[in-house]
């Protein structure tokens, strides 16, 4: 398989090359490209060809045009990827290390009516997906066995969570600490970071008169 034809299956990268490059120019271009990927350039007339080719297109079929185009700069040419599958495989790789896969994840997510298994928010927050938690006294580390996937979490469960350390005790103290105290009288206001009563002499701009 030439060179060129590796790089874009094997990466799903598309090459964006001027088209008024010389042979030796492309030839000079491949030889980066190989070196990158550690293989042995070939100069075939495919890879000759697709060096001077715009691709308008992934291999998956997207468009690589407008918010779905990505673009990079290497070893003095224009590398031309598409974001949607850069995605998709990103998040493929986070799936793995929890033994679940996307089909899995879509029927988790289905099963929550695509809310958050704790607070039942739709948001997701981060980067817009819902967060895989596990039960960290099965799997300590990152990485899940797969069998102690609980559920799909936003980012602010998952963070609370983490924070505790899945303690059913930690947050027991904290929901006791929480209701311990009374809600705050109407009749303090903060101002410039003091506490005071609403009889002190405060002007429109808020600042307070000792």
């Amino acid at each position: 398989m030439a060179v060129w034809a590796l790089l874009v299956d094997s990466k799903g990268v598309m090459q964006l090359i001027d088209s008024g490059k010389t042979e030796e120019e492309k030839k000079e271009i491949i030889i980066a490209s190989a070196k990158r990927l550690k293989k042995t350039p070939v100069f075939s007339p495919q890879a000759m060809a697709r060096a001077g080719k715009v691709w308008t297109h992934c291999k998956k079929g997207h468009e690589l045009s407008g918010d779905n185009l990505g673009t990079y700069s290497h070893t003095g040419y224009t590398e031309r990827y598409c974001k949607l599958c850069n995605q998709i495989s990103r998040r493929n790789k986070t799936l793995r290390k929890y033994g679940m896969n996307s089909e899995d994840y879509n029927s988790l997510l289905e099963k929550q009516k695509s809310k958050c298994a704790a607070c039942g928010s739709d948001e997701a927050g981060g980067q817009g997906s819902f967060h895989v938690d596990h039960d960290h006294k099965c799997c300590p580390s990152e990485k899940s066995c797969g069998k102690c996937v609980r559920a799909l979490l936003c980012m602010r469960c998952n963070s609370a969570l983490g924070i505790v350390k899945d303690s059913p005790e930690l947050l027991q103290s904290l929901l006791h600490y929480l209701n311990s105290f009374k809600p705050v009288e109407s009749n303090y206001v903060i101002s410039t970071g003091k506490i005071v009563s609403i009889s002190d002499k405060v002007d429109l701009t808020g600042k307070v008169f000792w």
